[in-house]
C-alpha cells in the first residue's frame, strides 16, 4: 500500500513525466507491431509483490520455529520440539534435509516416552504426521510399524513394514521385523500342514461327499479356518448355501481374505474374526430388518441361521490340545441343525511305552547332570504343555511294548462324548525304563475317509487292542484296518505327542503295567 501511495504522489507531483512515459509506451507499441502486447502479458504473469511477501514471511516463520525446536530439544521438552519441527517442515520443506537427524532423534525419544507411559495412540498419531511429511521414508514407516505392533495391531504393523521395504533405502529393520512377524503369525508347522497332500485330499473328499445329495443350499461353518483352505473346498461345490469361516487371529483373517480374493471366492465365504462360541444366530426379526435395509449387519459374528455342516481341523498332535471338543460341542448345541453333520466324525487314539533319555531330558531335571547342585529345592521347573511334540522317528528310543488302542472319541455323537477315564493293562515286551508314552491317532472324517498320525508309515505287525472291544472304528464303531492305527494314509504334518511321567519307572519283560487313560 505504501508503494502504491508513493507512486500516486509521484504522479501528482510530476504530471509531465507521466505524459512522457505514456508517449514512450505508445511509441513502442507502434514501432514493434504488437510487441507491446506481449510485454504487457509478461508483466501480468509476474507474481504480485504481496505473494512474494507472504512466501518470504512463511520461510522466516519456519526458520524461527526450527530454532525454537532445537532449543526445546536441548532443554528436554521433546513434545514441544517435535510439534515445532512438524510445523516448520510443513511451512518450508527445504528445511528437512538439514534438520532430519535432529527431528528423528526427538521423535524417537518422545514416542518411546509416550509408549512407556501407555499413551500409544498419541505416539502413533505423531508418527503418522511424520510419515505424511516424510513420504516413503524407510525409518518413518518402520517406526510407525513398530508402534502399531506394540499397540497390538499386527496387520497395520505388517503393512507399514512392507511399505518400507517397497520404498527401499535402509530397510534392514523392516525386513527383520517382517520376518519375526511372519514367524509369529504363521508358524512353521503351518507350511507342513497346508503342504500335507494326504490331509488335504481326505478333507476335500469328506467335505465334497457331505455337500452332495438331494438337499441344495447346505450352510457350512468352518471353525478355526486359518487361511481358508477347508472353506474353499466347500465353496468349490455346487448349490452350496452360505459358508461361514471363523478365526481368532486378525493377521490370519487378513491373509485369508487375500487368498479368497485370489481364488475368486471372496463373495462366497463370510470371514468372522471371532471364536466360534461367540457366534450368534440372527433372529427372524433381525433378518426381516436386514432385508429391508441396504446396509449390511453391523456385527460380524452373526449367521443367518443354523448350519448343516460343521467342519474343523483344530486337532494338534495330541488330538484335543487346541480345544476342538468343546468347540464342536457348542456348535452342535447352538449353531447346527439337528440333522447336521460334523467333520471330523471320530478319532481312535493309540499309545506305546518307550525308553528314551532324550525325551526325558526335554521335560525333567536330571540331578546327575547338575554336578552336585540341587535345583529342585529352589525352583519348580515343569513344562507348560502336558506333552512334547516330536517325531518319534527322530528321537532315539526303544519300544517297551506293542502299540495299543487307548480310547475312542466320537465327535458326531452326543454332547460330552469323551469316554470316561479307564485303566489299560499293558503287557511289557522288553525290559527297560519308561521315559515316555507316545500317542498318535487315526482321524475319521466320515464313515469312509480317514488318515493317521502314526509314526509307522510302513505296514506294521498286527497287535491286539488293549482294553478295546471294538478296536478302532470307521465312524460307525466297526473294527477296520491295522490294530495300531497305522498303515494306509499317513498325514505327515503332525508329530506325535510324548507324555513324560514325573518318575522314571523300571519294567521287566513279560510283566504288565497299568496305564490310566483320561
Amino acid at each position: 500500500m505504501e508503494d502504491v501511495q508513493r507512486d500516486e504522489r509521484m504522479s501528482e507531483d510530476d504530471p509531465e513525466q507521466d505524459d512522457e512515459e505514456e508517449d514512450e509506451e505508445d511509441s513502442d507499441e507502434q514501432d514493434d507491431g504488437g510487441e507491446g502486447e506481449n510485454k504487457t502479458r509478461m508483466e501480468i504473469d509476474r507474481p504480485p509483490p504481496a505473494a512474494t511477501s507472504v512466501k518470504t514471511k512463511s520461510i522466516a516463520q519456519a526458520e524461527q520455529l526450527a530454532k525454537h525446536a532445537l532449543v526445546s530439544q536441548i532443554s528436554g521438552d521433546l513434545e514441544k520440539a517435535v510439534r515445532m519441527y512438524l510445523m516448520a517442515f510443513k511451512l518450508d520443506s527445504s528445511l528437512i534435509p538439514s534438520l532430519l537427524q535432529e527431528f528423528k532423534q526427538a521423535l524417537a525419544d518422545h514416542t518411546s516416552a509416550l509408549t512407556t507411559s501407555g499413551r500409544n495412540a498419541e505416539a502413533i498419531s505423531l508418527q503418522n504426521l511424520a510419515t505424511s511429511i516424510l513420504p516413503g521414508d524407510a525409518w518413518a514407516l518402520t517406526s510407525l510399524g513398530r508402534l502399531h505392533f506394540l499397540d497390538g495391531n499386527e496387520i497395520e504393523a505388517g503393512r507399514c513394514w512392507r511399505s518400507a521395504v517397497r520404498h527401499g533405502g535402509d530397510c534392514r529393520e523392516a525386513i527383520e521385523s517382517l520376518d519375526c512377524l511372519n514367524s509369529t503369525i504363521v508358524n512353521r508347522w503351518h507350511y507342513r500342514m497346508v503342504n500335507d497332500a494326504v490331509r488335504n485330499s481326505c478333507y476335500q473328499t469328506a467335505i465334497s461327499r457331505a455337500l452332495r445329495g438331494n438337499q441344495a443350499g447346505k450352510k457350512v461353518l468352518d471353525i478355526g479356518c486359518g487361511t481358508g483352505l477347508l472353506s474353499m473346498y466347500a465353496a468349490a461345490e455346487e448349490n452350496v448355501g452360505p459358508i461361514y469361516a471363523c478365526e481368532m487371529s486378525a493377521p490370519i483373517i487378513d491373509l485369508a481374505k487375500q487368498i479368497l480374493e485370489a481364488n475368486g471366492m471372496g463373495s462366497k465365504i463370510k470371514l468372522m474374526l471371532t471364536h466360534s462360541e461367540d457366534i450368534a444366530i440372527r433372529s427372524s426379526e433381525d433378518m426381516h430388518t436386514t432385508q429391508q435395509d441396504a446396509a449390511p449387519a453391523a456385527s460380524n459374528n452373526v449367521m443367518d441361521g443354523p448350519v448343516d455342516l460343521v467342519v474343523t481341523e483344530t486337532a494338534d498332535c495330541g488330538l484335543l490340545g487346541e480345544g476342538m471338543l468343546p468347540s464342536l460341542q457348542h456348535a452342535k448345541q447352538h449353531l447346527m441343525t439337528q440333522t447336521g453333520q460334523v467333520i471330523p466324525a471320530a478319532a481312535d487314539v493309540y499309545a506305546m511305552l518307550v525308553e528314551s533319555p532324550l525325551l526325558r531330558a526335554q521335560a525333567c531335571l536330571n540331578p546327575a547332570a547338575l554336578c552336585g547342585l540341587d535345583l529342585t529345592s529352589a525352583v519348580t521347573l515343569a513344562p507348560l504343555d502336558p506333552y512334547l511334540s516330536e517325531y518319534l522317528s527322530e528321537c532315539g528310543h526303544r519300544r517297551l511294548c506293542d502299540p495299543f488302542h487307548a480310547m475312542r472319541v466320537d465327535f458326531g455323537g452326543p454332547v460330552g462324548a469323551l469316554p470316561p477315564p479307564r485303566a489299560c493293562p499293558v503287557p511289557i515286551t522288553a525290559a527297560g525304563h519308561i521315559d515316555a508314552i507316545v500317542v498318535w491317532y487315526r482321524l475319521w472324517l466320515d464313515a469312509e475317509t480317514s488318515f493317521t498320525t502314526s509314526p509307522f508309515p510302513e505296514p506294521p505287525q498286527q497287535v491286539r487292542h488293549v482294553g478295546s472291544a471294538n478296536g478302532h472304528g470307521n465312524g460307525n464303531g466297526n473294527a477296520v484296518g491295522n490294530g495300531n492305527g497305522s498303515g494306509g494314509e499317513v498325514a505327515t504334518c503332525w508329530e506325535q505327542a510324548m507324555f513324560v511321567p514325573a518318575a522314571r519307572r523300571a519294567v521287566e519283560s513279560n510283566a504288565a503295567v497299568q496305564v490310566n487313560v483320561s
